[in-house]
């Protein structure tokens, strides 16, 4: 039974999501000092890699390049990926990406792979989506509760009569 000392909200003590939502808001504060005071300057890790490498091209010491790019040739192989499942369903349309890369260039992203991934994601995602929510609904029951409202909302039982009877009492409305 709930403690009438607290209010509650639809079975929840609401000075104890308030106590939470205050210590994520002081969590967030601290880490934006935190990050405000240890900003650093990227442009002097770069500026002493390019100077050291003038000096090893200088002394005639020919070093190997860095594998830094490995990131971009594993996107290049995920972009690829993406432009041959869209092209085997014969989905993109040149206006289609051009439209798209516009729209991301004002955006301010100018990448011209970036549009074949939102085209992509277009497709993919109301399937995700709706798959998760046929599951929610069929797998695990999630539109039981909702019948139990809407019987409750019929037969003239208001919403926190229904949250109790059902939470609290075990009755099935």
């Amino acid at each position: 039974m709930p403690d009438p000392a607290h209010p509650y909200f639809m079975g929840v003590d609401v000075f104890y999501v308030a106590t939470l939502f205050f210590t994520v808001a002081v969590l967030a504060m601290g880490a934006v000092v935190y990050l405000a005071y240890t900003v650093r300057d990227p442009m002097v890790k770069r500026v002493k890699q390019l100077n050291e490498r003038r000096e090893q091209l200088k002394a005639g010491i020919v070093a190997p390049v860095k594998k830094s790019r490995a990131k971009l040739v594993s996107q290049n192989d995920t972009t690829d990926r993406m432009k041959s499942i869209l092209s085997s369903l014969q989905v993109l349309q040149d206006t289609q990406i051009k439209d798209t890369q516009a729209k991301l260039a004002q955006a301010g992203i100018r990448s011209k792979d970036t549009a074949y991934t939102v085209i992509f994601l277009r497709m993919v995602m109301p399937i995700v989506i709706g798959g998760g929510v046929a599951f929610v609904i069929y797998g695990l029951g999630g539109l039981a509760d909702w019948v139990a409202w809407k019987r409750a909302a019929v037969a003239g039982v208001a919403p926190l009569q229904v949250l109790q009877l059902t939470l609290v009492e075990g009755v099935d409305v």
